[in-house]
């Protein structure tokens, strides 16, 4: 027998099962074969013997190739390696699985980002409130990007970034899932995208990559990668996992396969009740039906969906930007039918003032804005007035440390230099430190000093006794203001 086996060895910790799409080519650059395996998986393909060229698609875009011969009764490898679509192994599930550069041009030290912040919102019976997050229980740092596993929660919920520098945006999170979250330096023009790109993945490697082909736009690609089957099944998955089944839902819609979205469209409208998504998907749902068939009640079907609209309104806003698409979409179709309806004018209204201010390009809505109900066209700069719910992102300005009371004004901290030799620092009024008789403006100077050039605050605030020698003061800081992952590198007493 002849074959061809392609292996897609995961080069990464906890990047697997995802997805990959894999074609072979025969010696005149035809198609001759194509199936699904996954990363860290492999395949066998019979083939007649010949020249051949396998090459795998990520659902990032990422293209992996190779050309080989097989020989009559022999079997072929090729081995598609994944190594430097990465800038850091715990940031890799985003660069595998979403469409992006490989490395920033920007560092998160970099001035502007000084300060930049993050707080999470979730929905409740009472509205929108902040809620304490322990974003640094399992995340990485580092200069390209910072990453965040946060645990699942079955409701509405959106991250919050900003800073001096960043203006606040908010990005919506899928509900009932674990998440991980990637935020990084933006890439492309300054003033034309936000400085802060927040890629966001789910525990559903299958979903994230239907949802990544749904937002750039390569819907045509994932249907000639009959993914129709996928999204059917997502979507039975309701229950289990509603985000999931909401993309499957999108997808389904789009490639206008009705057929396999069945009844589930109205209980996933029915069932979860706390995700607005549903009702935007039954209505498409019932509104395509209908234009299809002929004998179709158009009068009572278009009550149907504006019901279930004006219910998606109520709920919130979809978690997805296709869903906010077509919620604005559809209530603007039913606004010029009846344009002296009242209640589809005011769901309208706010409805547009989210599409207003909403990045089209992004999987999940993301817009400008205070809090989650309060989109903004005006870009909102600094810190919220309460603290108690952010996480620092990376750098902050020692000022705002002995502001804060994380540093108080007189302590030594204990320094260890790259040779191994201790030095003593103070801090000072203002947050400067003094170092060998002399001010610095900031820890970052004082550890380019001693041999630390390229660390941000969370390495350098101290180094050399052990972690348990922690003062009260830090402790408390990282306990009110989660500033970054202090307790992890903190090797020092705080002494009066």
């Amino acid at each position: 027998m002849n074959r061809i086996r392609v292996e897609i060895p995961s080069n990464f910790p906890n990047v697997r099962d995802v997805p990959v799409h894999v074609e072979v080519l025969n010696a005149s650059m035809d198609p001759v074969h194509n199936r699904w395996t996954t990363l860290g998986g492999n395949t066998e393909i019979n083939v007649e013997p010949g020249f051949y060229v396998v090459q795998a698609e990520l659902p990032s875009g990422h293209k992996l190739q190779k050309a080989l011969q097989v020989t009559a009764g022999e079997t072929a490898s090729a081995v598609l390696d994944t190594e430097g679509l990465s800038p850091d192994q715990f940031q890799a599930w985003a660069y595998l699985t979403k469409n992006m550069t490989v490395a920033p041009l920007q560092s998160l030290n970099a001035q502007r980002f000084h300060g930049a912040w993050l707080r999470l919102w979730r929905k409740d019976n009472n509205g929108w409130q902040t809620t304490t997050t322990d974003f640094q229980a399992d995340c990485h740092w580092s200069e390209d990007g910072v990453s965040y596993d946060l645990a699942s929660f079955g409701g509405p919920q959106f991250l919050q970034v900003g800073g001096p520098s960043v203006a606040w945006k908010l990005v919506a999170l899928p509900g009932a899932q674990n998440l991980r979250i990637l935020i990084r330096p933006a890439v492309g023009p300054e003033g034309e995208v936000h400085p802060l790109d927040v890629t966001v993945a789910t525990a559903n490697p299958p979903a994230d990559s239907m949802l990544s082909m749904l937002s750039s736009g390569s819907v045509d690609r994932a249907r000639q990668m009959d993914n129709a089957g996928l999204a059917e099944s997502l979507l039975y998955g309701k229950i289990r996992d509603p985000s999931a089944a909401a993309v499957g839902g999108y997808f389904l819609l789009k490639i206008r396969d009705l057929n396999r979205l069945h009844d589930w469209t109205r209980n996933l409208a029915n069932w979860i009740d706390w995700m607005a998504d549903g009702p935007v998907i039954r209505a498409w749902h019932i509104l395509l039906q209908a234009s299809k068939d002929a004998d179709a009640d158009r009068d009572a079907v278009r009550a149907e969906a504006r019901g279930l609209l004006l219910q998606a309104v109520e709920r919130g806003i979809p978690t997805y930007t296709e869903g906010l698409r077509l919620l604005r979409d559809g209530l603007t179709s039913l606004s010029h039918y009846q344009d002296d309806d009242a209640q589809v004018q005011a769901a309208k209204a706010q409805v547009d003032r989210y599409a207003e201010q909403c990045d089209w390009s992004t999987p999940t809505t993301t817009f400008l804005g205070a809090s989650p109900d309060e989109p903004m066209s005006e870009p909102l700069f600094g810190k919220p007035e309460s603290l108690e719910d952010i996480a620092f992102l990376f750098a902050v300005d020692t000022e705002e440390l002995v502001r804060q009371g994380i540093l108080p004004v007189g302590a030594e901290i204990s320094l260890s230099q790259s040779d191994g030799s201790r030095v003593q620092a103070a801090i000072q009024e203002g947050g400067k430190v003094k170092l060998g008789g002399k001010l610095y403006p900031s820890l970052e100077q004082v550890a380019a000093t001693i041999g630390y050039d390229k660390v941000s605050i969370q390495d350098m605030i101290a180094r050399g006794i052990d972690q348990t020698a922690v003062a009260d003061q830090i402790k408390a800081g990282v306990e009110s203001l989660r500033l970054g992952k202090l307790t992890n590198y903190v090797q020092s007493k705080l002494q009066r």
